[in-house]
C-alpha cells in the first residue's frame, strides 16, 4: 500500500516472520510516542469531544463518574497528553472488579453462541441501490435504515427522551452507504479510481505485496 517501512529495525522487507514485524512495529511506536504524544490543548478538545460520544447513553448526573472510567482505561501517556487529571484511586480497583467479574461469567458461565445468534452490526449485502446498513448502532444511529423497529425501539424512545440522537428517519444518512462513500460529506465520491487501481495492483502481487510472503 505505499508505505515506506524502511524505518522499522528489519524493513523494509527482512523481517523474518510476522512476529517480528509486529515486535518492529511496536518498538517504533513506542519510540514516536515518547516524541510526538504530549500534552496540547487540541488534544483536549479532541478528548472531550470523542468521550462526550462515548458517554451519550449515561444520564447527566452520572457523567462525570463514567468520564473518570474513561480516564483510567487510558494510559499514563495518554492520560497527560489529553490533558486529563488521574482519576481517585477508586477507579482502577472498580474496573478490575468489573472486567474480572466480566471474564469469570464469560470464560464460565456462558454457553457458546449459536452462529445464528452472532453479533451482526452491518448487513450482509447491499440492497437494490448498492447501498449497506447499521443493524447495530451505538453511540449515533448512522446509516440506519428507519423501518418500524429501528425508529420504535427502546433504545429509540430511550434516546429521544434523553434527548440524545436515534434513528429518526432524516438525519445520520437513513438511506445507507456505499463502500466509497464512507467519509466526511466533503470527500465524498473522490479516490474511488484511485482505490481501485490500488486493489487491483494489490490483488495482482504475490500473497497481495505481504512483506513477509512465504516464497514459493
Amino acid at each position: 500500500m505505499n508505505i515506506d517501512l524502511s524505518p522499522l529495525a528489519h524493513g523494509p522487507n527482512n523481517f523474518a516472520d510476522g512476529l517480528e514485524f509486529y515486535d518492529d512495529i511496536m518498538q517504533w511506536s513506542e519510540a514516536y510516542e515518547k516524541k510526538a504524544m504530549l500534552p496540547n490543548k487540541w488534544n483536549h478538545q479532541l478528548a472531550e469531544e470523542t468521550t462526550a460520544i462515548l458517554l451519550t447513553d449515561v444520564p447527566k448526573p452520572m457523567k462525570p463518574v463514567a468520564k473518570n472510567f474513561v480516564i483510567t482505561l487510558m494510559t499514563e501517556r495518554l492520560r497527560k497528553a489529553m490533558l486529563y487529571n488521574k482519576a481517585p484511586p477508586i477507579y482502577p480497583k472498580l474496573l478490575a472488579a468489573i472486567f474480572g467479574t466480566r471474564k469469570f461469567v464469560s470464560r464460565n458461565l456462558l454457553p457458546p453462541r449459536p452462529y445464528r445468534w452472532r453479533n451482526d452490526p452491518l448487513s450482509d449485502k447491499a440492497d437494490a441501490n448498492g447501498r449497506y446498513f447499521t443493524i447495530d448502532w451505538d453511540n449515533q444511529p448512522w446509516y440506519v435504515k428507519p423501518t418500524f423497529f429501528t425508529r420504535h425501539s427502546p433504545m429509540a424512545y430511550f434516546r429521544w427522551a434523553i434527548g440524545g440522537p436515534f434513528p429518526d428517519g432524516k438525519n445520520y444518512k437513513p438511506e445507507g452507504y456505499k463502500i466509497f462513500e464512507v467519509g466526511p460529506k466533503r470527500l465524498e465520491g473522490l479516490g474511488e479510481e484511485e482505490c481501485q487501481s490500488t486493489l487491483d495492483k494489490l490483488m495482482g502481487e504475490e500473497r497481495g505485496g505481504c512483506p513477509f510472503a512465504f516464497a514459493k
